[in-house]
C-alpha cells in the first residue's frame, strides 16, 4: 500500500500577516507553490535554486520572501523559515514512519493468524484493534500554525510605507553605484545588502561594507567579466557571499582562444557554450569555477 501525498496547511490569518501583505502576487504564489512541492517530496523546508525554474519564478521574487523573512537564503538555495517550529520536523516524520511500520508488521501477523484459524489471544486482538485504528487515522504531514496572529497596530506599523524622505545609506549607494549588471532591481539589492552587512535577529553579518565595497570594485573591473546577460542579479551575488570567490576564470581558456584556421568551429562552439551558460545562469547552477568549456568567448 503506497503513501498518499500529505496535506499542507497555514494560518487562518495568513492573508493579513504583515509579512504577506508586503508582498505582491509573484512571491505569493511562489511561496505557495514550494510550500507544496516541498511537503510532497519531505524536503522539510529545502528549496534547491534550481526549482525555480520549474515553479515559474523570478530570483527577484524570491529575494522578497527572504526580505520581509518567510525564506532563508542558503548555499543551495532556499529553506522556509523556521519549519521545525511551525511544520512537521524530519525527526518527528522518521518517528511517525517508524511507528506505522512496526504497526503495520504487528498487524499483519494478527491478521495472518486469523486466517489460518490459530487461537487468537487477547493481546492479538488488541494488535489488530490498533492497527485498524491506525489505518483509519490517515497519516499526514501536518503543516502547523505558520505566523502567529498579530495585533492590528502591529500590523499597520510593518505596512507603514517608507517616509518620503528616505535615503538609502552612502556606503550602499557607493556600492550600488559600482555594481556592473544594468537593469537590477536596487529595493531587493539593498535588502540583500543589508541583510550581508548588519544580519538579522536570526542570523549575524557576514561581512562589512568595506570588504564589500572592496570586492564588488575587483569584480567590476576584473578584465574576464563576462557579457551583461551573464552577469547573475546582485541578490543572488549578495545572497550567495560570492564576494568571497576572488578573480573570474579566463574567458578565452589557457591557450588565449581558438587557434588560427578554427575560427568557424570556434564561434560554433562558443555559441553553444554562451547558451549554456545562460541557462545555467537562469536556472541558478552557477558554478564558482564554470568549466572551461563554458566560460571560452571570441576575442
Amino acid at each position: 500500500m503506497t503513501d498518499r501525498a500529505p496535506w499542507g496547511k497555514t494560518y487562518s490569518d495568513l492573508w493579513r500577516h504583515p509579512k504577506w501583505v508586503q508582498l505582491e502576487a509573484g512571491p505569493r504564489a511562489l511561496w505557495v507553490t514550494a510550500l507544496s512541492w516541498t511537503v510532497e517530496s519531505r524536503t522539510f523546508g529545502a528549496i534547491p535554486t534550481p526549482m525555480l525554474a520549474m515553479f515559474r519564478a523570478s530570483e527577484e521574487d524570491a529575494a522578497e520572501l527572504v526580505r520581509v523573512g518567510l525564506w532563508d537564503a542558503t548555499k543551495d538555495g532556499w529553506q522556509l523559515h523556521d519549519w521545525d517550529h511551525h511544520q512537521t520536523s524530519r525527526e518527528k516524520f522518521t518517528a511517525t514512519s517508524k511507528a506505522r511500520a512496526v504497526s503495520g508488521s504487528r498487524g499483519g501477523k494478527a491478521r495472518h493468524a486469523k486466517s489460518t484459524r490459530k487461537s487468537v489471544t487477547s493481546d492479538d486482538r488488541q494488535i489488530a484493534k490498533q492497527t485498524a485504528s491506525n489505518r483509519q487515522a490517515e497519516v499526514e504531514v501536518e503543516v502547523e500554525e505558520l505566523l502567529p496572529p498579530t495585533p492590528q497596530g502591529e500590523l499597520l506599523a510593518a505596512t507603514a510605507p517608507r517616509p518620503r524622505g528616505f535615503v538609502y545609506p552612502d556606503s550602499f549607494e557607493l556600492w550600488w553605484k559600482t555594481w556592473p549588471k544594468k537593469g537590477d532591481t536596487k529595493k531587493t539589492a539593498f535588502a540583500a545588502w543589508e541583510k550581508a552587512v548588519k544580519g538579522n535577529r536570526r542570523q549575524a553579518a557576514r561581512v562589512t561594507a568595506e570588504h564589500l565595497q572592496a570586492a564588488v570594485e575587483a569584480y567590476a573591473a576584473d578584465r574576464n567579466l563576462p557579457e551583461q546577460q551573464f552577469i547573475p542579479l546582485a541578490t543572488t551575488w549578495l545572497n550567495q557571499d560570492r564576494w568571497e570567490n576572488g578573480p573570474l576564470p579566463p574567458r578565452g581558456g589557457s591557450r588565449g582562444g581558438p587557434q588560427a584556421g578554427d575560427t568557424g568551429r570556434a564561434m560554433a562552439q562558443s555559441y553553444d557554450a554562451a547558451r549554456a551558460y545562460e541557462a545555467l545562469e537562469q536556472s541558478g547552477y552557477y558554478d564558482q569555477t564554470p568549466p572551461l568549456a563554458l566560460t571560452r568567448r571570441i576575442a
